[in-house]
């Protein structure tokens, strides 16, 4: 996601609600980009993890 010429909004918001987000399959993570080396360890293990979940869910 490139954001030029792109309004953007920085935001803070709770790592459950991301979850549910993932989960739900309302977010990506192509979607946004971390703006901290905590941030993107949280989004990467959400990601790992809401991952897993849909395939074991497929199955």
């Amino acid at each position: 996601m490139s954001s030029e010429n792109q309004d953007v909004v920085q935001i803070e918001i709770e790592v459950e609600k991301l979850e549910l987000l993932f989960n739900k399959g309302e977010l990506c993570a192509y979607d946004f980009r971390c703006l901290n080396c905590k941030s993107k360890k949280y989004i990467w293990s959400l990601c790992l993890t809401s991952c897993a979940r849909i395939r074991s869910s497929d199955r």
